[in-house]
């Protein structure tokens, strides 16, 4: 299997990639992507922090998250925009073993109408860099 490297927000091989890069003053910019390919169809899921955001530690933060999805049902609707509701909360965040955990609930709407989706019971526990390829 060919090597490729993984950057914030990019996986070129395979099916996830997690990445949290430091900011200037020690904070962390995070993206994380996951895609998935079956025959034609691909669905997929990436959150990453807005413009310049950073995480520097634990708790709640859907007001700094970009949020992308498409689903393999509709590959051509992309939803996104977390609306009221919605939930993105780090539960560990440490730099030392470089490790980020938590959960979402995630209320999403379509970027080019009114409709939305939920992504609920969401959880993610990944070491930094982390990049998964088929």
């Amino acid at each position: 299997m060919p090597y490729y490297e993984c950057a914030l927000l990019d996986n070129p091989c395979g099916r996830a990639n997690v990445d949290v890069s430091p900011l200037a003053n020690a904070q962390q910019a995070i993206g994380m992507t996951f895609r998935k390919y079956v025959k034609d169809k691909k669905s997929f899921f990436a959150i990453g922090t807005n413009g310049g955001a950073s995480v520097s530690g634990m708790g709640e933060k859907i007001d700094s998250l970009h949020v992308t999805f498409q689903s393999e049902d509709s590959p051509r609707i992309e939803y996104g925009y977390p609306q009221p509701g919605s939930s993105f909360l780090i539960t560990r965040f440490d730099r030392q073993s470089e490790i980020i955990s938590g959960t979402f609930h995630l209320i999403l709407k379509e970027s080019s109408g009114s409709k939305t989706i939920t992504l609920s019971n969401g959880r993610f526990d990944y070491k930094f860099g982390t990049c998964a390829c088929d």
